[in-house]
């Protein structure tokens, strides 16, 4: 069942998905299914190692960055690293922006976007391998509401702001372990 619901912000629209599967194969009938012992055999099936549980590293995000995007980063001084791209089209520009720095367990990404492109480059970061399922819903749930927002995220602070201008979206995420 799909429900939508105005949350305000940047993304009025926001869906609470929920659904039940339930499914039941039956190895009896060999005319449609190989053989129980052959399908084990020859597709063995994969366990997803378990997440760590503290919050992605400056050095995995970069890494992310990387493969998803297609572009090595610019370095720049003291630990930050930055994606951009830049096309022109008849009807204007597509641009992207991102900042990823960090320091002292810290992690900050800043992202800039003047269109959808953009902004579905960084809902994919929400969905990357590092994040369980409750926080990507989490990122989503906040970017879609704008403004700032604050909580916890395996153990550290998480603080994330949403700010719409009339020509681009600038959005910071920050983690960091908090002193002991």
């Amino acid at each position: 069942m799909v429900t939508p619901r105005y949350l305000g912000g940047f993304n009025s629209v926001a869906f609470q998905v929920s659904f039940q599967v339930s499914f039941q194969v039956s190895f009896q009938d060999e005319g449609c299914f190989p053989a129980q012992g052959a399908l084990e055999k020859d597709a063995p099936m994969e366990v997803e190692a378990s997440r760590s549980r503290v919050p992605p590293s400056l050095k995995a995000v970069v890494r992310y960055f990387e493969e998803a995007l297609g572009e090595e980063p610019v370095y720049e001084e003291g630990d930050k690293f930055r994606f951009e791209r830049w096309e022109g089209f008849a009807w204007g520009a597509s641009w992207r922006r991102a900042l990823v720095s960090g320091g002292g367990g810290a992690v900050c990404l800043e992202w800039w976007a003047n269109d959808d492109f953009g902004l579905s480059e960084l809902r994919e970061f929400f969905e990357a391998p590092f994040f369980e399922l409750s926080e990507s819903l989490v990122l989503h749930q906040w970017m879609s509401e704008g403004g700032w927002h604050s909580g916890v995220l395996r153990g550290a602070r998480l603080a994330m702001g949403v700010l719409a201008r009339g020509d681009y979206v600038y959005v910071r995420i920050r983690w960091w372990q908090p002193p002991v």
